[in-house]
């Protein structure tokens, strides 16, 4: 009995120890810039099942938007929310297992599709 608990548990380190790092959570925001208020778009990044949330939180008349890139450095996509201050825009990426996001957060104006860029925030990678 003792000997088949040792092989299990060093069957389950060695399982452990093979699992691919998981991505981690992350949240960025706009700058305040030409106008716009500090944190005016926000954003939210969720590794398992590689959505990306973009939230209003401002109401100023203006939509929030993502510019990201995708591994190969494919990009800017842009994702918008023109639904107004307090709502959020659920995006599904559907990104391959371990691969990388870079994303930032800006206000923009939706109908024109222009993105104000001196309001993008710094940005982040991620994994999905």
């Amino acid at each position: 009995m003792r000997r088949r608990l040792l092989v299990l548990a060093g069957t389950a380190g060695l399982l452990l120890a093979a699992a691919p790092p998981a991505g981690a959570d992350t949240t960025q925001c706009s700058i305040a810039a030409s106008g716009a208020t500090a944190c005016a778009a926000g954003a939210n990044f969720v590794s398992y099942g590689e959505h990306l949330f973009v939230s209003d939180r401002a109401a100023d008349g203006h939509s929030s938007v993502v510019q990201y890139w995708l591994e190969g450095g494919t990009g800017p996509f842009l994702l918008w929310n023109s639904g107004g201050n307090g709502t959020s825009v659920d995006h599904n990426l559907e990104l391959a297992e371990g691969s990388w996001i870079f994303y930032r957060v800006c206000v923009g104006e939706y109908g024109i599709r222009d993105v104000w860029t001196s309001t993008c925030g710094a940005g982040v990678t991620d994994y999905a």
